[in-house]
């Protein structure tokens, strides 16, 4: 599952982060996915989160801002399914390494944007997954461009053939954007399992359901699973959304 959750900003209305927890929690079980890629996770969303699915998962990841607040890129595995071999957190700029640096020579907003890549052992099976989730720049396309080739440059560098690769994220880009196939990487077997999907995602609390603003993806190089990807819109109730972006859904075989 990739998962915007809409930041906790206190501007939302009947939609702020406190009127919609109970959905969000509806949508992670109801779905019960093995593996979720968060988007715009502040501090004390981490912690509610933590606090709903901490029975059946791990969640990781820190905020953007050079002092690890703010908006983060997190990842949730579940614990029954696997074990956290590695992690890294780096921030999509010319110093990766350096937390809230961002990407100053090309037309990046002034947000700094990070990806998380959690190695993870496939418990009964011997394999290793890679599952890197990221939330890539709202403004600029060649910091899009470039973002999404430092995540591929990092995958390459830490994965063998055998490897299974999974990409999720809000990448604010839509289907034919410069962006979308530079997550496509041939030399890897990376595709994009969410391609069926041709609804939009980001729905502005339901003012934009009509306008197919699709900017949230799953890519993978794994055996496609027998269900095609969903776009998820029932967790809803009275007017009041779990988030302004639909959770989407992909299946692989591990």
């Amino acid at each position: 599952m990739t998962f915007n959750l809409r930041c906790d900003c206190g501007e939302d209305g009947k939609n702020n982060w406190e009127y919609r927890t109970d959905l969000v929690k509806e949508a992670i079980y109801g779905e019960n996915p093995d593996l979720i890629g968060f988007q715009e996770v502040t501090r004390n969303m981490f912690e509610d989160v933590r606090g709903m699915i901490d029975r059946d998962y791990v969640i990781l990841g820190a905020g953007r801002n050079t002092d690890y607040t703010g908006e983060g890129a997190n990842i949730a595995f579940r614990k029954d399914k696997f074990d956290l071999l590695s992690m890294d957190t780096f921030w999509l700029s010319d110093t990766p390494s350096v937390p809230g640096s961002r990407y100053k020579e090309l037309d990046q907003s002034g947000c700094p944007r990070i990806a998380v890549i959690t190695g993870l052992a496939v418990r009964g099976s011997g394999r290793v997954l890679y599952f890197c989730n990221t939330h890539l720049d709202h403004i600029g396309n060649k910091a899009r461009v470039h973002g999404a080739k430092l995540i591929l440059e990092k995958l390459s560098k830490l994965c063998n053939a055998k490897d299974t690769i999974l990409i999720t994220g809000d990448m604010n880009a839509l289907p034919d954007s410069e962006v979308i196939p530079e997550f496509c990487n041939k030399e890897l077997g990376i595709i994009e399992i969410t391609a069926n999907i041709t609804e939009g995602t980001f729905h502005q609390w339901g003012e934009k359901t009509d306008k197919k603003i699709k900017i949230d993806y799953i890519f993978t190089n794994a055996e496609r699973g027998e269900k095609p990807s969903e776009l998820v819109t029932k967790y809803q109730k009275d007017g009041v959304y779990c988030s302004d972006h639909f959770p989407v859904c992909g299946y692989i075989k591990l």
